[in-house]
Protein backbone atom coordinates (compact mmCIF):
# COMPACT_ATOMS: atom_id res chain seq x y z
CA UNK A 1 0.00 0.00 0.00
CA UNK A 2 2.80 2.37 0.97
CA UNK A 3 4.62 1.57 -2.28
CA UNK A 4 1.52 2.45 -4.29
CA UNK A 5 1.16 5.80 -2.50
CA UNK A 6 4.82 6.58 -3.08
CA UNK A 7 4.44 5.67 -6.79
CA UNK A 8 1.46 8.02 -7.13
CA UNK A 9 3.43 10.86 -5.50
CA UNK A 10 6.19 10.32 -8.08
CA UNK A 11 3.77 10.95 -11.00
CA UNK A 12 4.30 14.47 -12.29
CA UNK A 13 1.24 16.77 -12.66
CA UNK A 14 2.23 17.48 -16.27
CA UNK A 15 1.89 13.79 -17.11
CA UNK A 16 -1.64 13.69 -15.73
CA UNK A 17 -2.65 16.75 -17.76
CA UNK A 18 -1.21 15.30 -20.95
CA UNK A 19 -3.04 12.03 -20.35
CA UNK A 20 -6.33 13.87 -19.78
CA UNK A 21 -5.88 15.86 -23.00
CA UNK A 22 -5.09 12.66 -24.93
CA UNK A 23 -8.20 10.90 -23.60
CA UNK A 24 -10.36 13.90 -24.54
CA UNK A 25 -8.89 13.91 -28.05
CA UNK A 26 -9.57 10.19 -28.50
CA UNK A 27 -13.12 10.60 -27.24
CA UNK A 28 -13.75 13.31 -29.86
CA UNK A 29 -12.13 11.47 -32.77
CA UNK A 30 -13.33 7.94 -31.87
CA UNK A 31 -16.58 8.46 -29.97
CA UNK A 32 -17.68 4.86 -30.61
CA UNK A 33 -14.86 3.64 -28.36
CA UNK A 34 -16.25 5.62 -25.42
CA UNK A 35 -19.95 5.34 -26.14
CA UNK A 36 -22.27 2.90 -24.45
CA UNK A 37 -24.77 3.19 -27.33
CA UNK A 38 -25.96 -0.19 -28.56
CA UNK A 39 -27.39 -0.44 -32.05
CA UNK A 40 -30.02 -2.94 -33.07
CA UNK A 41 -27.84 -4.81 -35.54
CA UNK A 42 -29.07 -8.11 -36.99
CA UNK A 43 -32.08 -10.10 -35.83
CA UNK A 44 -31.61 -13.78 -34.99
CA UNK A 45 -34.34 -15.25 -37.21
CA UNK A 46 -36.09 -14.32 -40.44
CA UNK A 47 -39.55 -14.73 -38.91
CA UNK A 48 -38.71 -12.34 -36.09
CA UNK A 49 -37.25 -9.83 -38.54
CA UNK A 50 -40.21 -10.03 -40.92
CA UNK A 51 -42.70 -9.54 -38.09
CA UNK A 52 -40.77 -6.55 -36.73
CA UNK A 53 -40.57 -4.95 -40.19
CA UNK A 54 -44.33 -5.22 -40.56
CA UNK A 55 -45.09 -3.92 -37.10
CA UNK A 56 -42.70 -0.97 -37.35
CA UNK A 57 -43.29 -0.31 -41.08
CA UNK A 58 -39.57 -0.47 -41.84
CA UNK A 59 -37.39 -1.67 -44.71
CA UNK A 60 -36.24 -5.29 -44.37
CA UNK A 61 -32.64 -6.11 -45.36
CA UNK A 62 -31.85 -9.81 -45.85
CA UNK A 63 -28.30 -11.05 -46.29
CA UNK A 64 -28.29 -14.43 -48.04
CA UNK A 65 -25.14 -16.33 -47.14
CA UNK A 66 -23.79 -19.71 -46.07
CA UNK A 67 -21.19 -21.05 -43.70
CA UNK A 68 -17.63 -20.50 -44.87
CA UNK A 69 -18.56 -17.92 -47.53
CA UNK A 70 -15.46 -15.74 -47.81
CA UNK A 71 -17.12 -12.81 -49.66
CA UNK A 72 -19.78 -12.72 -46.93
CA UNK A 73 -17.07 -12.57 -44.28
CA UNK A 74 -15.42 -9.73 -46.17
CA UNK A 75 -18.73 -7.84 -46.37
CA UNK A 76 -19.28 -8.37 -42.67
CA UNK A 77 -15.82 -7.09 -41.81
CA UNK A 78 -15.82 -4.06 -44.12
CA UNK A 79 -19.47 -2.99 -43.94
CA UNK A 80 -21.67 -4.62 -41.32
CA UNK A 81 -19.30 -4.05 -38.38
CA UNK A 82 -18.77 -0.42 -39.26
CA UNK A 83 -20.46 2.08 -36.94
CA UNK A 84 -21.82 4.07 -39.91
CA UNK A 85 -23.78 1.01 -41.00
CA UNK A 86 -24.82 0.03 -37.48
CA UNK A 87 -26.43 3.44 -37.01
CA UNK A 88 -28.70 2.67 -39.97
CA UNK A 89 -29.87 -0.61 -38.42
CA UNK A 90 -31.99 1.41 -35.99
CA UNK A 91 -34.03 2.57 -39.00
CA UNK A 92 -34.40 -0.77 -40.81
CA UNK A 93 -34.65 -4.45 -39.94
CA UNK A 94 -31.64 -6.65 -40.81
CA UNK A 95 -31.31 -10.43 -40.75
CA UNK A 96 -28.96 -13.11 -42.10
CA UNK A 97 -30.37 -16.17 -43.85
CA UNK A 98 -28.39 -19.37 -44.39
CA UNK A 99 -29.28 -20.43 -47.91
CA UNK A 100 -28.13 -24.00 -47.26
CA UNK A 101 -30.91 -24.69 -44.74
CA UNK A 102 -34.46 -25.76 -45.60
CA UNK A 103 -36.15 -22.41 -44.81
CA UNK A 104 -33.25 -20.55 -46.37
CA UNK A 105 -33.48 -22.52 -49.62
CA UNK A 106 -37.21 -21.84 -49.87
CA UNK A 107 -36.61 -18.14 -49.37
CA UNK A 108 -33.89 -18.15 -52.03
CA UNK A 109 -36.27 -19.80 -54.48
CA UNK A 110 -38.98 -17.26 -53.69
CA UNK A 111 -36.73 -14.29 -54.45
CA UNK A 112 -34.67 -16.08 -57.15
CA UNK A 113 -31.35 -15.54 -55.38
CA UNK A 114 -28.49 -16.75 -57.65
CA UNK A 115 -25.63 -16.97 -55.14
CA UNK A 116 -23.78 -15.60 -52.14
CA UNK A 117 -23.61 -13.01 -50.88
CA UNK A 118 -26.82 -11.34 -52.03
CA UNK A 119 -28.29 -8.46 -50.06
CA UNK A 120 -32.02 -8.08 -50.63
CA UNK A 121 -34.05 -5.04 -49.61
CA UNK A 122 -37.82 -5.39 -49.34
CA UNK A 123 -40.70 -3.24 -48.17
CA UNK A 124 -42.48 -4.18 -44.89
CA UNK A 125 -44.74 -6.56 -46.85
CA UNK A 126 -41.81 -8.46 -48.38
CA UNK A 127 -41.92 -6.97 -51.89
CA UNK A 128 -38.46 -6.63 -53.41
CA UNK A 129 -37.11 -3.10 -53.71
CA UNK A 130 -33.50 -3.66 -54.74
CA UNK A 131 -30.56 -6.03 -54.31
CA UNK A 132 -26.76 -5.98 -54.07
CA UNK A 133 -25.10 -9.05 -55.57
CA UNK A 134 -21.44 -8.67 -54.67
CA UNK A 135 -19.01 -7.25 -52.13
CA UNK A 136 -19.15 -3.47 -52.44
CA UNK A 137 -17.31 -0.64 -50.65
CA UNK A 138 -18.82 0.83 -47.50
CA UNK A 139 -19.60 4.20 -49.12
CA UNK A 140 -21.48 2.54 -51.99
CA UNK A 141 -23.49 0.43 -49.54
CA UNK A 142 -24.40 3.40 -47.36
CA UNK A 143 -25.38 5.51 -50.38
CA UNK A 144 -27.64 2.70 -51.60
CA UNK A 145 -29.37 2.32 -48.22
CA UNK A 146 -29.92 6.07 -47.84
CA UNK A 147 -31.37 6.28 -51.35
CA UNK A 148 -33.78 3.46 -50.49
CA UNK A 149 -34.77 5.33 -47.32
CA UNK A 150 -35.61 8.32 -49.55
CA UNK A 151 -38.11 6.24 -51.52
CA UNK A 152 -35.82 5.93 -54.54
CA UNK A 153 -35.17 2.18 -54.62
CA UNK A 154 -34.82 0.61 -58.07
CA UNK A 155 -38.35 -0.89 -58.00
CA UNK A 156 -39.78 2.52 -57.09
CA UNK A 157 -37.84 4.34 -59.82
CA UNK A 158 -39.03 1.80 -62.39
CA UNK A 159 -42.64 2.59 -61.51
CA UNK A 160 -41.96 6.25 -62.31
CA UNK A 161 -40.40 5.49 -65.71
CA UNK A 162 -40.62 7.01 -68.29
CA UNK A 163 -42.70 10.09 -67.52
CA UNK A 164 -41.42 11.02 -64.05
CA UNK A 165 -37.77 9.94 -64.01
CA UNK A 166 -35.07 12.60 -64.22
CA UNK A 167 -31.47 12.47 -65.46
CA UNK A 168 -30.02 11.28 -62.14
CA UNK A 169 -32.66 8.59 -61.66
CA UNK A 170 -32.05 7.26 -65.18
CA UNK A 171 -28.34 7.19 -64.34
CA UNK A 172 -29.10 5.11 -61.23
CA UNK A 173 -31.28 2.66 -63.19
CA UNK A 174 -28.74 2.26 -66.00
CA UNK A 175 -25.82 1.73 -63.63
CA UNK A 176 -27.82 -0.79 -61.57
CA UNK A 177 -28.53 -3.05 -64.55
CA UNK A 178 -24.99 -2.67 -65.89
CA UNK A 179 -23.00 -3.09 -62.70
CA UNK A 180 -25.15 -4.86 -60.14
CA UNK A 181 -27.82 -7.01 -61.79
CA UNK A 182 -26.96 -7.37 -65.48
CA UNK A 183 -30.11 -7.31 -67.60
CA UNK A 184 -29.38 -6.38 -71.21
CA UNK A 185 -32.99 -5.58 -72.13
CA UNK A 186 -33.57 -3.25 -69.18
CA UNK A 187 -30.11 -1.75 -69.53
CA UNK A 188 -30.76 -0.77 -73.14
CA UNK A 189 -34.17 0.67 -72.22
CA UNK A 190 -32.89 2.93 -69.43
CA UNK A 191 -29.55 3.74 -71.05
CA UNK A 192 -31.17 5.01 -74.24
CA UNK A 193 -33.53 7.19 -72.21
CA UNK A 194 -30.57 8.41 -70.17
CA UNK A 195 -28.56 9.45 -73.23
CA UNK A 196 -31.53 11.43 -74.59
CA UNK A 197 -31.31 13.65 -71.50
CA UNK A 198 -27.78 14.69 -72.53
CA UNK A 199 -27.27 13.87 -76.24
CA UNK A 200 -24.20 16.10 -76.58
CA UNK A 201 -22.35 14.37 -73.71
CA UNK A 202 -21.93 17.67 -71.85
CA UNK A 203 -22.18 16.10 -68.39
CA UNK A 204 -19.37 14.07 -66.85
CA UNK A 205 -21.83 11.41 -65.65
CA UNK A 206 -22.94 10.76 -69.24
CA UNK A 207 -19.36 10.20 -70.36
CA UNK A 208 -18.47 7.95 -67.40
CA UNK A 209 -21.58 5.76 -67.62
CA UNK A 210 -21.45 5.48 -71.42
CA UNK A 211 -17.81 4.45 -71.32
CA UNK A 212 -18.44 1.93 -68.54
CA UNK A 213 -21.41 0.26 -70.26
CA UNK A 214 -19.81 0.05 -73.70
CA UNK A 215 -16.63 -1.32 -72.19
CA UNK A 216 -18.60 -3.95 -70.26
CA UNK A 217 -20.56 -4.95 -73.37
CA UNK A 218 -17.44 -5.35 -75.50
CA UNK A 219 -15.74 -7.49 -72.86
CA UNK A 220 -18.91 -9.56 -72.48
CA UNK A 221 -18.87 -10.44 -76.17
CA UNK A 222 -21.61 -8.04 -77.28
CA UNK A 223 -19.74 -7.13 -80.44
CA UNK A 224 -22.42 -4.74 -81.72
CA UNK A 225 -20.99 -2.36 -79.11
CA UNK A 226 -17.97 -1.80 -81.39
CA UNK A 227 -19.78 0.64 -83.66
CA UNK A 228 -21.33 2.41 -80.66
CA UNK A 229 -17.87 2.81 -79.15
CA UNK A 230 -16.53 4.31 -82.37
CA UNK A 231 -19.33 6.87 -82.43
CA UNK A 232 -18.94 7.61 -78.73
CA UNK A 233 -15.17 8.28 -78.69
CA UNK A 234 -15.43 10.38 -81.84
CA UNK A 235 -18.11 12.48 -80.11
CA UNK A 236 -16.10 12.66 -76.85
CA UNK A 237 -12.42 12.38 -77.87
CA UNK A 238 -10.92 14.03 -74.78
CA UNK A 239 -10.60 12.85 -71.17
CA UNK A 240 -10.47 9.12 -70.39
CA UNK A 241 -12.22 8.10 -73.62
CA UNK A 242 -8.78 6.97 -74.84
CA UNK A 243 -9.09 3.89 -72.61
CA UNK A 244 -12.17 2.81 -74.52
CA UNK A 245 -10.50 3.62 -77.85
CA UNK A 246 -7.51 1.43 -76.97
CA UNK A 247 -9.79 -1.38 -75.80
CA UNK A 248 -11.68 -1.34 -79.11
CA UNK A 249 -8.48 -1.16 -81.17
CA UNK A 250 -7.09 -4.17 -79.31
CA UNK A 251 -10.35 -6.01 -80.01
CA UNK A 252 -10.01 -5.30 -83.74
CA UNK A 253 -6.40 -6.54 -83.70
CA UNK A 254 -7.24 -9.73 -81.82
CA UNK A 255 -10.03 -10.55 -84.27
CA UNK A 256 -7.80 -9.96 -87.31
CA UNK A 257 -9.43 -6.68 -88.34
CA UNK A 258 -6.21 -4.75 -88.89
CA UNK A 259 -7.66 -2.27 -91.36
CA UNK A 260 -10.54 -1.44 -88.98
CA UNK A 261 -8.04 -1.03 -86.15
CA UNK A 262 -5.94 1.47 -88.08
CA UNK A 263 -8.80 3.42 -89.62
CA UNK A 264 -10.50 3.79 -86.25
CA UNK A 265 -7.54 4.67 -84.06
CA UNK A 266 -5.78 6.93 -86.55
CA UNK A 267 -9.04 8.87 -86.93
CA UNK A 268 -9.35 9.11 -83.16
CA UNK A 269 -5.74 10.27 -82.90
CA UNK A 270 -6.40 13.13 -85.33
CA UNK A 271 -9.50 14.25 -83.39
CA UNK A 272 -7.91 14.25 -79.96
CA UNK A 273 -6.12 17.45 -78.89
CA UNK A 274 -4.32 16.02 -75.84
CA UNK A 275 -2.33 13.26 -77.49
CA UNK A 276 -0.05 12.61 -74.51
CA UNK A 277 -1.89 9.54 -73.11
CA UNK A 278 -2.12 7.86 -76.54
CA UNK A 279 1.11 8.90 -78.28
CA UNK A 280 3.11 5.80 -77.34
CA UNK A 281 0.22 3.47 -78.24
CA UNK A 282 -0.26 5.25 -81.58
CA UNK A 283 3.43 4.98 -82.50
CA UNK A 284 3.49 1.28 -81.59
CA UNK A 285 0.35 0.69 -83.66
CA UNK A 286 1.93 2.41 -86.67
CA UNK A 287 4.99 0.18 -86.36
CA UNK A 288 2.95 -3.00 -85.87
CA UNK A 289 0.75 -2.35 -88.93
CA UNK A 290 3.58 -1.04 -91.15
CA UNK A 291 2.21 2.49 -91.29
CA UNK A 292 5.55 4.18 -90.67
CA UNK A 293 6.01 7.48 -92.53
Amino acid sequence: MRENILSMKMIKPGYIRKTAVLMLFLALVYPEAFSAKKYRGFFRTYEEARQTARQQHQILMIEFTRKGCFPSKQLNQEVFRNRKFLILTDSMVCVRVDGETGPGRRLMEKYEIPGYPTILFTDPEGNELERITSVVPLDFFLTTVRRIFQGKAIAQLEKKFPDQTDYHELYTLSLYYARNVFDKEKLELYFEAFKKEDPAYKKDSTVVLSRYILQKELRSGIYSAAREIEAFVYDVPEGNSYKLAILLTDYYLKTGQKREAWDFFSGYYMLRENKGPIEAYYQNLKKKLGKED
